[in-house]
């Protein structure tokens, strides 16, 4: 089932406009291994089409309908190779192999179960070239992620396409025996306000890089943010490139 804050594709863009940290890492890195591209969980295009535009062939999946027919809404409208279909990365298959396959901005986050971990890399291995890359891109928990909280917090704003100012609060609420953080954001614009939630799996770095070698894979790199720098606690992002063992 997809989340509600998955079904609507223009608000999910509009709160996520100003996040771009991540485009010129995974540019980079595709335009140094070439084409096809996998890219898991690729939402609306925000990484697959700067990618496509450096010449690169990228093939997309997620999970929502909605994000995908904008994502290929947009590469149509830029006559970019890109090609996006409705799909759960947890279990699949494909007739293609690739020599990278990427999941940026915390989409492996929304494995919540053992089961979906193993199955994942499982596909995954299907998919790779034997010299191939897998690229993990999650956040790094802190102390609030654990805490959580059910004060109402400042996520964001944004102009939507009338004009209209939206704030948007949320809450969580972590449980500590699953891993999953629970959260709620509430859009409000003037009197009228509406509810978006989702769940996320939390990991911490070295948990990630077991269940990676415990399915095959060796780990080649492991960073904290997207300059290369080393994991610490204080750590952004737990960036990891694994291959085929």
């Amino acid at each position: 089932m997809v989340q509600s804050i998955f079904t609507d594709a223009d608000e999910y863009d509009l709160l996520h406009q100003d996040i771009v940290d991540d485009i010129p890492f995974f540019v980079n890195l595709t335009e140094k291994v070439g084409s096809p591209v996998l890219e898991l969980g690729c939402g609306t295009g925000r990484i697959a089409l700067p990618i496509a535009r450096r010449g690169v062939e990228v093939v997309g999946m997620d999970i929502s309908p909605s994000m995908v027919g904008k994502a290929m809404g947009r590469a149509k409208g830029e006559n970019l190779l890109v090609r996006c279909f409705v799909g759960d990365m947890r279990r699949f298959a494909l007739k293609r192999r690739f020599p990278l396959v990427i999941v940026p901005f915390n989409a492996f986050s929304h494995l919540y179960t053992l089961e979906d971990i193993r199955s994942f890399f499982e596909s995954v291995s299907g998919v790779l070239d034997e010299k191939g890359r897998l690229v993990v891109d999650i956040f790094n928990p802190d102390a609030d992620i654990l805490r959580g909280s059910t004060v109402r917090r400042l996520v964001g704003s944004y102009t939507d396409t009338e004009g209209r100012q939206v704030v948007v609060y949320g809450t969580s609420w972590y449980d500590a025996r699953t891993q999953i953080n629970h959260v709620k954001w509430y859009f409000t614009r003037g009197d009228k306000e509406w509810v978006r939630e989702f769940t996320m799996r939390v990991f911490f770095p070295q948990e990630v890089m077991n269940y990676a070698r415990f399915m095959g894979f060796e780990v080649e790199g492991a960073y904290g943010d997207y300059n290369g720098e080393d994991i610490i606690a204080s750590s952004p992002r737990i960036l990891l490139i694994l291959r085929k063992g």
